[in-house]
């Protein structure tokens, strides 16, 4: 959130819409959070053109898919 803040008062200009996803339920597959959302429809690829997902785990990996 702290990027996304950033990036905002820095006047960045962005292609597109960034998702901040904290993630829930994460621990027992997710389908109380990011897959529920998906499945509603609220997370396409038409809808959001970047997302970010903070993971405390794996901090020395960052992974762009």
């Amino acid at each position: 959130m702290f990027a996304a803040e950033a990036l905002r008062r820095a006047g960045v200009p962005l292609q597109g819409s960034i998702e901040i996803s904290g993630t829930v339920d994460e621990e027992s597959g997710g389908w109380a959070g990011v897959a529920w959302l998906a499945g509603q429809g609220l997370l396409t690829s038409r809808s959001v053109d970047y997302v970010v997902i903070p993971e405390p785990l794996n901090v020395d990996r960052i992974c762009i898919g």
